[in-house]
């Protein structure tokens, strides 16, 4: 079962972008897809290479910084009698999560 079969898109739903276009205009490419709600496909000397899917709609950040300061919190757990915090800074999370790397 393909990609787009198994989340029920049809082909005339997806927005189809060349590399070249994803290239020269990122930031436009992903504006479009966010607003559209919809994925879109990108292809490279006209075969399909990618599908991009909007996220600005999730919450995905917000999903990933809670999953990461639970693990943090986990990691950490309680020191004594003072608890780890409940909340990290995205810069914090960022630079603990590129160290994992």
């Amino acid at each position: 079962m393909t990609v787009l079969a198994q989340r029920h898109l049809r082909l005339d739903e997806v927005k189809i972008y060349t590399m070249r276009e994803l290239n020269q205009n990122t930031a436009d490419v992903i504006e479009e897809i966010n607003s559209s709600d919809r994925p879109a496909l990108i292809t490279k000397y006209g075969r399909i290479v990618a599908m991009i899917s909007p996220l600005e709609n999730a919450k995905v950040e917000s999903i990933v910084m809670t999953a990461v300061a639970k693990e943090l919190n986990n990691e950490f757990g309680v020191a004594g009698s003072e608890a780890v915090p409940q909340s990290h800074d995205s810069e914090s999370v960022l630079r603990r999560i590129h160290r994992q790397e």
